[in-house]
């Protein structure tokens, strides 16, 4: 899974999000090559697709939060 760092979601989401910006970034939008016949053996698997990545980002970004605000609340005044 190359979408695991913070960044790499992050551009992923961007991908998704904006398709228009894929030749600036050098990536390929979701479902490119949509209409073309693909084997199960060349078909991207369903985590590779950007998509994931918008997932992935906010369970960084989820993450950061709870694990500051638990930390917080526990914190002595």
């Amino acid at each position: 899974m190359t979408q695991l760092s913070p960044s790499s979601a992050y551009l992923s989401a961007v991908v998704a999000l904006v398709p228009d910006l894929t030749g600036s970034v050098g990536s390929e939008p979701a479902q490119a090559g949509a209409g073309v016949e693909v084997t199960a053996a060349d078909a991207e698997p369903f985590y590779a697709s950007p998509e994931v990545g918008i997932v992935v980002l906010a369970g960084w970004l989820l993450v950061a939060f709870l694990v500051g605000y638990y930390r917080f609340t526990d914190a002595d005044f």
